[in-house]
């Protein structure tokens, strides 16, 4: 992550696993040694609106965010192409953020057409989310368990986003393993090896300078 200045972004709703997922990518940056500078936004507190978190990483100290987004991980469309509220404000989705030649990660069973991104300077790159926590818990032999387990599509997402980023793996699956200690440790291996699954599926690599 040296000399580079980098805008990572996950949106999701608001309940679905938005804050713990960009704490432990956070939490591997910092054990990395990589500078932080992070804040959330909640379209709403309400279970299911939108939320996003915005991490900076650095490589000197930072005391902003930036405008435009290196990295936007979408946990469902609304973050990509945002969606008209009655009772809340509108949003408009994060592809605008997206600075040329970012990359952009969402679920593929979505099935959205490249052409409504109306955009030929980013990098589009769906990832089935559900599917892929399916076929690394039957690698465990745990596939019975994977509409309890769901919430992992999270780790799925951001063990995407690290691959995309040329970045190691170590640092975040070591970090997903010590946030389950006790009767809950099989939790955190089972978490790592998602990761570890779900970054063996993105080869390509986004060019993430600033």
């Amino acid at each position: 992550m040296a000399e580079k200045d980098v805008l990572w972004m996950m949106g999701g709703p608001q309940g679905g696993g938005i804050n713990t997922a960009p704490e432990a990518f956070m939490k591997a940056m910092l054990h990395r040694g990589v500078h932080i500078f992070s804040n959330i936004e909640y379209h709403s507190n309400i279970m299911g609106e939108h939320s996003y978190y915005r991490v900076r990483l650095s490589d000197k100290a930072r005391q902003s965010v930036l405008d435009r987004v290196n990295i936007l991980v979408a946990l469902d469309e609304e973050t990509l192409f945002g969606e008209q509220h009655g009772e809340f404000p509108s949003h408009h989705g994060h592809l605008d953020e997206l600075a040329p030649g970012g990359c952009v990660i969402y679920d593929g069973k979505l099935n959205i057409p490249l052409d409504r991104f109306e955009r030929d300077d980013i990098h589009v790159f769906p990832v089935p989310y559900a599917d892929m926590l399916r076929l690394a818990l039957a690698d465990l032999g745990k596939a019975d368990q994977a509409n309890r387990l769901m919430v992992m599509t999270n780790t799925v997402a951001v063990a995407a986003s690290l691959a995309l980023m040329d970045d190691s793996l170590e640092e975040y699956t070591e970090v997903l393993r010590a946030s389950f200690s006790g009767r809950r440790a099989e939790i955190g291996e089972m978490n790592a090896y998602v990761a570890e699954y779900s970054f063996r599926y993105i080869p390509t690599k986004c060019a993430t300078s600033s």
